[in-house]
């Protein structure tokens, strides 16, 4: 008696795909996921700062407002400021401040700033074509304290 194919399909058992016990399995590399958590870290510490609410797309409408370069506007506000520039903007763009409040607010940080660059590097053409724009800014700062004061 001889065998066909359609009899060795018929006995042939059906493989399963091979399973290693549990103890078998890698563990995986506590290297591995400590990179994937600095990585993680690294991500969510740069989207705050430099993400969609990070103040600084606000910065960038504050000086395109004013017609201040960005480069320009960021230079002086980080020079002004005492602490971080990012979070100034963003309490003011998070208060719902109109551009035009937003900047006579930034006005006197501005100002701030062209003095401390100015007198660590004296006399900039970039800052000397600023001035003009932040002394009308501090000016209406001024104006708008004046009115706001009691008296």
């Amino acid at each position: 008696m001889q065998l066909t194919a359609a009899d060795n399909r018929i006995r042939r058992p059906r493989c399963r795909p091979f399973k290693k016990p549990l103890e078998q399995h890698p563990m995986p590399d506590i290297k591995i996921i400590f990179a994937a958590v600095i990585l993680i870290a690294l991500a969510f510490f740069l989207w705050k700062r430099f993400g969609i609410d990070s103040g600084r797309a606000f910065g960038n409408r504050i000086a395109k407002h004013n017609g201040l370069r960005r480069s320009t506007f960021w230079y002086l506000i980080k020079n002004g400021v005492e602490d971080s520039a990012y979070d100034f903007l963003r309490s003011l763009e998070q208060s719902n401040t109109s551009l035009d409040q937003a900047s006579i607010a930034v006005g006197p940080i501005l100002q701030k700033g062209i003095e401390r660059l100015e007198a660590r590097f004296g006399t900039q053409e970039i800052y000397e074509a600023a001035k003009p724009v932040v002394d009308r800014l501090v000016a209406l700062h001024g104006q708008t304290a004046d009115a706001q004061a009691p008296g």
